[in-house]
Formats: C-alpha cells, structure tokens, sequence
C-alpha cells in the first residue's frame, strides 16, 4: 500500500510524478496498480464531508474511500482541515466532524473507525507552537535537529491528549517540515508573514488487529518521507509505503455466471447467471462488460451490454437471468480468449466473474466435452495460466 498527500494549491500538478508515485522500483505497491488483484476488491463505497464555512464549502473537509481487499475491510481517508497556527479547536472538531457524519451502506462497516485498515491522510494543518520561534525552527531545520521541534507539534500534543487519531500509529518525522515554502523553491516562507515551518501535511494508520480468529492484521511501516524536489506549490508532498497483512482469498460474490462453451463473431450470443437476491439488489443500471481475458482494470472492456432486471425465480432464493449480446457487437472483435463481468451500480464494483472463454468465428457451436475443457479457463487462474 503507497499513500501520498499533497496540497497543491492552485497549481496543476507536474506531468513527471515517477518519483513520487515510486514508479522505478523492482515492485509496485498492490493499491494503485491493482493488474490482476482486481477480483479481490469489492464493496467500493465513498462518502465527502465539508467542514469550510460551517460545512457550506469543500474547502475544508474529508473524502473517504472504503472497500474490501483480500478479505479484509479497509478505508482511505484524505482531508484537509482547518488552517492557521491558532485555530487547533477547529481542526479537531473538522476531524470529529469527518467521523460523525460519514456512513457507509455496507452493513459490516457503518463508520470510518469501524474497518480493519484505516488510512488518514491530508493537509491536517497541525502547526508548530507559538513556544518557537521562526528563526529557532530554521536553524533546528538546518542543522538537522528535528527530533528537537517533535516536542512542538500540535498534533502530536493533541494525540497525546487523546483528542484526536485515538490507536492511531503515525511513522517518525524525519523529514524536514513540509510547509511553508515559497513557490517554485526551497525555502521557506520569506514573505512579511514569515509563517513557521510546519509539518501539516501526515498519514497516519490503524488496525483493528484481533479482527479474526486465528489471523492477526498488522501494519508494518516501510517509508515515511517528504519530497522535495517538486517545486510547483508551498507544501511538499508526502508519501508512506506499508505492508499489511491480507487473507489473501477471492470473495464469495452473489452473482455466478454460467459456463460459456465458446461465442462466434457471425451470431448473437447469450450469457445465463444466478443472482442470490437476498445478498444483491439488481438494477437496471448494472452492466456486463465482455474483456479480454489479459484485461487491466474495469473500464478496459471491448462491449457491453446492460442487465437484466426480471429474471426466473430459481425456488430457492436465488433467480436465474439471460443477457443478449448481439451479433453487431462481436463482428469486429479479435479471435481469442475473453471473460464477463458483473458490474453492481449500487455497490460501485464488480459482483461476479465469468470463466474466460473463447471467441472465434466458427458458425456451429460445439457442445463436446473436449471442446469445453480446451474453450473454458479457470476464472480464479494463476498468472502462469493466463
């Protein structure tokens, strides 16, 4: 998992972000380069909350974004709090603010502290104390004494308080404070405010680690650092690399395509599934998407078509539907192997998987045994199958 904050201010961000998004190295975080662990999220939800002008604005406020990852529960939080070295009050009640006003339909996890993994990241703007001076926090700064202004930062004051991150984890700060810079350069604030060096920008994390019997979760910390080679706005941006521990099995998903033999490009074709109502609402507004079998990422799909909203009631709670894929849509697609995807709108994810299976332009469909176990392939595969 790679996290990074950044407050940009108004200036666009640069084209080049390798470094920061660690790009270069021998293996990629699992977060954002999802490739083939796609089938183990689901349950995506997101929730905003605007704390700017007595909650008119988004100025101020946090974004979160939960979803279950290889079995357990996890939520991002980014925010960006109440600013200005004297208004702590106000970034405390903008954090509780974020917990109590955001709920998410998922009935396992209602609140943003009720998930395994909890991620909270932002410009939390957390000063350094009016006990220093601009001056002493430079020359501190210069001569690598940061551990000596630890002592004045207001979020860990208020965390040793237990006013706010209660069982939160944050790493060391290491790093130089990340704000406030003249734009375009690395110094600091040399206007006629001369407002203090402060690490305002933080990602902290925490973990319900007794969550299951026989498995502990646990977050180990990798990186936590700043980089200031990126010039385009007064705050550094800020990264934190962990490793967590998952469960690591695909998720019981309600919807269960039936085995495709094979699809030609000259006819139309049908795709039959079971949804299990009791655990997925269908809509009208949920899609199939049709993929190539080496697909990345949900958006990659080469047709689709939407879902049916009656089907055949299956007598045991279940009910059973049947999708038209028309011949239109298929004509001008490579020979090859391809797989479905159910795509939940209420639950902004995907819900069930098809076997790959193979599209050709044979006219007679073959319904032979050999002819199945050569077309159909492990939707659950390995990397060395695909």
């Amino acid at each position: 998992v790679r996290l990074i904050t950044w407050n940009v201010g108004s200036s666009a961000p640069p084209e080049n972000l390798s470094e920061l998004l660690c790009l270069q190295a021998k293996r990629l975080p699992n977060v954002y380069a999802i490739g083939d662990n796609i089938k183990y999220v689901t349950n995506v939800e997101a929730q905003y909350t605007r704390t700017g002008f007595a909650g008119y604005w988004g100025n101020k406020g946090g974004v979160s974004i939960r979803m279950d990852i290889s079995g357990v529960n996890t939520c991002f939080v980014n925010c960006h709090l109440a600013a200005h070295r004297e208004e702590i009050v106000r970034r405390v009640q903008d954090y509780t603010t974020i917990l109590e006003s955001q709920r998410f339909e998922t009935p396992a996890t209602p609140c943003i502290l009720d998930h395994d993994y909890v991620f909270w990241m932002g410009d939390l703007n957390f000063r350094l104390t009016s006990e220093i001076s601009y001056e002493q926090i430079l020359k501190e700064v210069k001569e690598n004494r940061l551990k000596d202004l630890w002592k004045y930062d207001q979020l860990k004051q208020v965390m040793e308080a237990e006013l706010v991150f209660l069982d939160f984890t944050e790493g060391n700060l290491d790093f130089p404070p990340t704000y406030k810079f003249d734009a375009g350069t690395d110094l600091y604030d040399t206007s006629s405010k001369k407002r203090k060096p402060a690490w305002c920008d933080r990602i902290l994390w925490t973990c319900h680690d007794d969550s299951f019997v026989g498995a502990d979760l646990s977050i180990q910390r990798l990186s936590y650092t700043s980089h200031p080679t990126y010039k385009n706005s007064d705050h550094k941006p800020v990264s934190a690399e962990c490793f967590v521990t998952a469960l690591y099995h695909p998720p019981e998903l309600p919807v269960l395509f039936e085995p495709i033999e094979m699809w030609s490009t000259l006819n139309d074709a049908t795709c039959t599934y079971v949804v299990t109502v009791d655990e997925l609402s269908v809509s009208s507004w949920d899609w199939i998407g049709l993929y190539k079998e080496n697909y990345q990422h949900e958006m990659d799909y080469v047709t689709y078509a939407w879902a049916a909203s009656t089907g055949e009631d299956m007598g045991d709670g279940s009910h059973m539907f049947t999708v038209p894929f028309p011949k239109s849509s298929l004509s001008s697609l490579p020979y090859g192997y391809y797989c479905l995807r159910y795509v939940s709108s209420k639950k902004a994810c995907t819900v069930g998987y098809s076997d790959a299976f193979r599209i050709s332009e044979l006219e007679e469909m073959t319904s032979s045994s050999d002819s199945s176990s050569s077309s159909v392939r492990d939707g659950y595969s390995s990397d060395e199958d695909v």
